[in-house]
């Protein structure tokens, strides 16, 4: 049985922050909301330390200007 006991909110910054870790250490192109569950455990390892985890990271539809403005 899959329980959920937590809801983590994340900023915006760490969505970004997610993005640019995804694309530079990952190769992965990722749209805002498939990086949430990323930018939650950056944001908030200790949560997540010595637990097994699974995000799914989706959307690759990200606009090229939106891009460069995340990576700026």
């Amino acid at each position: 049985m899959i329980t959920f006991d937590d809801i983590i909110q994340v900023e915006e910054e760490s969505i970004k922050e997610a993005i640019i870790f995804l694309m530079y250490k990952e190769k992965l192109i990722a749209e805002p909301a498939g990086a949430v569950g990323i930018a939650a455990i950056m944001a908030n390892p200790r949560l997540f330390r010595n637990k097994n985890t699974a995000i799914v990271i989706s959307g690759g539809n990200l606009d090229f200007s939106l891009i460069k403005s995340i990576i700026r």
